[in-house]
């Protein structure tokens, strides 16, 4: 730095005009180094998985120590499987069944997430069969308060009792001692009334001993199968789920809790999608800090895009959405914040082939790279592309089929 300074004095006074240009020359080059070390370079590896043969739908969640946990189904001729592992220093660990059972309602859509909860518990759950109508289906969870080396099942979180259907949880830290979930509930169904038949989005919390408490409505009429999704933020969470009026505009809105009150719906985005039924095809968020971003598919006005909106003050408001990928993607996304940037990853199509295409964002919107993770089916036996982050890895995962066999095609993702 010493020489550094002495050359500019002496180009002051000998070479001013050189100097200058030289001065510029450098520091142009200092801010060019600044660029490629913000656009990291990723190295994408496939990983083996756990099990083979019959597995499909993996989710993941990053714990406080470092873990990826996955949980994933298993399918046997006469039953099925929840089961689960997690990914540190390199390797698969503790593969382990944590339930099995003949009267489970296995969906390509609404499949089992997993929780991690900062003090060490774990939170996922089944949906059971409760009448002969396919949709007719209970959540019946399953926590660990040992970090999965035994397992309490079968907790209920909802008491309405209805052959209706239960499903598409999302889970987010409530406290320290208490996780929070959101599902869709479709309890109203069994009214006699049609104009009464609404699925409802529900909130309850699960303490250490398993109680259920603070069961609550947070919205009365929402899009009756697509997943939702939670993040805590600074002071509580947020909710996105596909909302449903009357005239059937099927958009994104979002709820969030303050303390221990929740926020009526806000619309995330008014795309005007109206559409007769369920597009089956959730949003995704995540936060860190004050910062939050959620993504979406939309098909309003009967042209398919996938978007993102970015939140720079704990959800107080959102930016205008961005649109990610207007070349008729599928959608079904993911979101995570990584280091300071945000990462989107959804099915989409390049040259008429489908892939699960991975885009990176500043935190102000700006892309910095997209990149085509691996080429995939768009059937539904596909499921949903799922990521968790971790220490400078994301594992980015889906369901595959080969020769009449699903199996697990993963990713991890470093930089």
């Amino acid at each position: 730095m010493f020489v550094f300074k002495f050359k500019i004095k002496f180009c002051e006074v000998r070479m001013r005009g050189v100097c200058k240009l030289l001065l510029a020359a450098i520091m142009l080059s200092f801010l060019s180094c600044e660029e490629v070390e913000e656009a990291r370079v990723l190295a994408i590896e496939k990983i083996h998985a756990p099990l083979s043969n019959n597995v499909m739908f993996p989710s993941f969640k990053e714990d406080t120590e470092g873990k990826i946990w996955m949980t994933w189904m298993t399918e046997y001729p006469d039953s099925a499987a929840l089961q689960f592992a997690y990914w540190q220093d390199s390797i698969w660990w503790d593969v382990k069944t944590l339930r099995r059972g003949d009267n489970w309602f296995i969906n390509w859509a609404d499949f089992p997430s997993i929780f991690a909860h900062s003090n060490g518990s774990l939170v996922t759950y089944a949906l059971m069969q409760a009448a002969p109508d396919l949709y007719a289906y209970d959540i019946s969870l399953s926590v660990s308060w040992d970090k999965g080396n035994s397992w309490i099942n079968g907790t209920v979180p909802h008491k309405d009792q209805t052959d209706t259907e239960h499903g598409f949880v999302s889970f987010f830290e409530y406290n320290q001692q208490k996780t929070g979930l959101v599902w869709l509930d479709g309890r109203n169904y069994a009214k006699s009334d049609p104009r009464d038949q609404k699925m409802v989005l529900r909130f309850a919390t699960l303490d250490q001993l398993g109680h259920i408490d603070d069961s609550k409505e947070l919205d009365e009429m929402v899009c009756s199968c697509c997943q939702t999704d939670a993040v805590e933020i600074e002071g509580g969470a947020i909710v996105v789920y596909r909302d449903r009026t009357e005239e059937e505009i099927r958009d994104i809105s979002f709820v969030k809790l303050e303390g221990e009150e929740w926020s009526e719906p806000q619309k995330l985005s008014n795309d005007n999608w109206q559409i007769g039924g369920c597009p089956v095809n959730g949003p995704a968020i995540d936060a860190d800090g004050g910062i939050i971003a959620a993504a979406w598919f939309t098909a309003a006005n009967g042209q398919a895009k996938v978007k993102m909106a970015i939140s720079e003050d704990n959800a107080e408001s959102f930016g205008d959405p961005i649109i990610i990928d207007e070349n008729k993607p599928i959608g079904r996304v993911d979101i995570k914040l990584v280091e300071g940037e945000i990462w989107v990853s959804w099915i989409g199509y390049k040259k008429g082939d489908a892939f699960v295409r991975l885009a990176r964002y500043s935190l102000e919107g700006q892309l910095i790279d997209l990149q085509d993770v691996a080429a995939v089916q768009t059937e539904r036996s596909t499921g949903f592309p799922r990521m968790a982050y971790a220490e400078k890895l994301v594992i980015l995962g889906w369901t595959t089929e080969n020769n009449d066999h699903s199996n697990l095609d993963l990713y991890k993702i470093t930089f």
